[in-house]
């Protein structure tokens, strides 16, 4: 007979922040076919039942429907640096959902502003299509990025990271957008 495992109890160890920072996997469609801005909530509602229940998941709606060309070093990158030490006290990780011509610089900017002090794992998450959009890979990308935040914060690295697709996490400093159509969406 296997031996059977007992979930680890829920604690505030287990706490993880989603952030919405805009990009297009952060967005799906209404009935009538119009484009939406999704909440943090709704990001997470569709993930694996494992992890709602495992995990406690806080939410902060940062800068949503932010155009990449909109995200401003001094308004967005700053702002979000100011505010990590706070955040930290709350939760063991971080998942930012950002849009893919942005989340290399943004993440590279925020392991720079940070450095030597950040003691919280984030991992950035992009997409190429929205939440509902055929052959979109945007929740599957954010199951990945929250099980590796996690996994991170176990295992005590405090890294500023990228999800690259297909379990493949690179350090945001190293990170450039690789393509706008592959599932690998960055490279090192």
């Amino acid at each position: 007979m296997a031996d059977v495992m007992e979930r680890p109890p829920i604690d505030s160890r287990d706490d993880i922040l989603v952030v919405h920072h805009g990009g297009t996997g952060g967005f799906r469609r209404t009935p009538q076919l119009e484009l939406v801005v999704m909440t943090p909530e709704e990001l997470v509602h569709g993930l694996h039942p494992d992890l709602q229940r495992r995990y406690r998941f806080g939410f902060l709606n940062f800068a949503p429907g932010i155009n990449s060309a909109d995200v401003s070093p001094s308004e967005h990158w700053s702002r979000f640096a100011l505010m990590v030490p706070e955040l930290r006290k709350k939760y063991k990780a971080a998942v930012i959902v950002m849009g893919t011509n942005t989340a290399p610089d943004t993440g590279s900017a925020q392991a720079f502003a940070l450095g030597p002090h950040n003691d919280f794992p984030m991992v950035y998450v992009a997409s190429q299509r929205h939440h509902d959009r055929l052959g979109s890979h945007a929740k599957a990308l954010i199951e990945e990025s929250v099980i590796g935040a996690l996994a991170a914060s176990r295992a005590g690295l405090s890294e500023i990271l990228l999800n690259s697709g297909l379990n493949t996490f690179i350090r945001a400093v190293n990170a450039s957008k690789r393509s706008d159509n592959e599932h690998e969406i960055f490279d090192a």
